[in-house]
């Protein structure tokens, strides 16, 4: 670890190789921004590791750094349920339409659930006023 009476600190931002390295220098308790998040085909951006980074976060410079860049691989089957069952083709929506008349679910009580509070506090406002 190094003092604030050294000159410049170095930091280097990686990225697996979807981006060149950035190597840069900065003086004992600089405050800096967190690089954008890079690109890399394939793959989704998760944070900058070493200390645990967003893009765009602030960070204190006390010493040396590197930053790794964390990544998700992107799912590489991307066909929809119905393409995968029908040979990736998409689905005709139209077949049997003649008898696809599809049963009511009338034990959905979600609506009610989620208005009980609305109507609860309606009631009180209007038994507040009169």
């Amino acid at each position: 670890m190094r003092s604030a009476d050294q000159e410049e600190l170095r930091f280097i931002f990686t990225a697996e190789g979807s981006v060149p390295d950035i190597v840069e220098t900065y003086d004992y308790g600089t405050v800096i921004n967190i690089h954008a998040a890079p690109t890399k085909t394939d793959s989704t951006f998760l944070y900058w590791q070493g200390s645990l980074c967003y893009p765009g976060s602030k960070y204190t410079v006390t010493e040396d750094h590197t930053f790794e860049a964390v990544w998700q691989a992107d799912p590489t089957d991307k066909k929809t349920p119905d393409q995968k069952q029908n040979n990736g083709t998409p689905k005709d929506n139209n077949q049997n339409k003649t008898n696809s008349k599809k049963a009511v679910n009338t034990s959905d009580n979600s609506l009610i659930i989620w208005m009980a509070p609305f109507i609860l506090s309606l009631a009180e406002a209007v038994r507040f006023r009169m």
